[in-house]
């Protein structure tokens, strides 16, 4: 289920607990609830709905210096960091920056314990990310003690709203910057905000590496370069290692067969044509464990070179999926607010393999 619609059980749920729920007006767009006791006590609420049981510990870290952010700037009593990743699994308590509290799907079911219907929703998300896994031995749900007293605390004002603004990570955002800099189909050199200096084409290669490696921290690893191959006219860039545990890892490793994942570049300002997508296959050798690769160009794939990829996943079970500028963009910037970009990938591979026809 997606995220939206998580948040959207919870506004419940607060409701129900007796809160008011309110649009996050004067907050930025990370912040998704606004919760009010009795009017005058308001906590901010960012929430992170993971695809996996197992998150980066700098991912919560980076979601807490977010909603830390969204306090200030909005002028809330308290910050609050809701997700549906066991409390075993996340940081200790007192490792957390001062003044977040962080809510574990174990509290969730605690709090929804006395109405069934949101009860059912929440342990229906859980088991939904279960079957995904195919985490079918999975210990059922229990409801949690630790942090019991974080509902009390977020009624009662917290006496301090006058502390410096947290500044959270901007890392991804100013990779973003830099790959709508790059323009497509430029031949001669020129030199970006960062001082790289090359032709486009070889800074979207740069750049492009650098935004996968920060926006797939955990999930890939071992990143290795890709030299010129054969008659040397054509060339892949970079390939990595999986070794994430989220749902979309999971389904290239177990539904793939593949342990490496290729990603190509093209900077293209038109639409990709089947002929880059039978290119690729070529470089895909499923019994080296390499079955996938992933198209990175400002405009994504034309019609024709979809039918292409889904003859090649058809006929040979070779993987080919395109990933735009724009959205390897927008997967580093959330990566600086604790998103991962998991989430999205299952999304982008589910569309595809539902529309792969005879």
């Amino acid at each position: 289920m997606a995220e939206d619609e998580f948040t959207a059980i919870l506004a419940v749920l607060f409701e129900r607990l007796g809160f008011e729920t309110t649009k996050p007006a004067g907050f930025s767009d990370h912040a998704d609830l606004v919760v009010s006791w009795q009017g005058h006590v308001d906590t901010v609420i960012i929430v992170k709905q993971y695809r996996s049981r197992i998150v980066q510990m700098s991912d919560i870290y980076r979601a807490s210096a977010e909603i830390l952010h969204q306090q200030k700037i909005g002028n809330a009593e308290h910050a609050l960091l809701i997700t549906n990743v066991y409390r075993r699994n996340l940081p200790p308590v007192e490792s957390l920056p001062e003044g977040v509290f962080v809510v574990a799907v174990e509290d969730l079911v605690r709090w929804a314990s006395p109405f069934p219907n949101l009860l059912d929703h929440l342990i229906r998300f859980d088991s939904q990310l279960a079957a995904a896994l195919k985490d079918f031995e999975q210990t059922p749900l229990q409801t949690s003690s630790l942090n019991g007293d974080i509902l009390r605390k977020i009624k009662t004002r917290s006496g301090d709203r006058n502390g410096k603004i947290q500044t959270p990570e901007r890392v991804g955002h100013d990779l973003a910057a830099l790959l709508l800099s790059i323009p497509a189909d430029e031949g001669r050199k020129i030199c970006l905000a960062s001082g790289d200096e090359a032709t486009p084409w070889r800074l979207l290669e740069i750049i492009g590496q650098r935004a996968l490696e920060y926006a797939f921290e955990g999930s890939l690893t071992a990143w290795q370069p890709q030299g010129r191959i054969g008659d040397e006219m054509d060339r892949t860039d970079v390939l990595a290692k999986i070794i994430g545990s989220d749902v979309f890892s999971r389904t290239l490793v177990a539904d793939f067969r593949t342990r490496y994942v290729l990603f190509d570049f093209k900077n293209s300002s038109t639409q990709l044509t089947s002929n880059v997508v039978h290119i690729a296959e070529k470089y895909l050798y499923p019994t080296a464990l390499r079955s996938t690769a992933i198209m990175i160009s400002p405009k994504g794939f034309s019609p024709s070179a979809r039918r292409s990829a889904f003859g090649a996943l058809r006929e040979t079970g070779r993987l080919v999926l395109d990933l735009t500028v724009e959205q390897l963009a927008s997967m580093t910037k959330n990566r600086d607010s604790g998103t991962t970009p998991d989430a999205a990938m299952e999304e982008s591979l589910d569309r595809f393999l539902q529309q792969v026809a005879r």
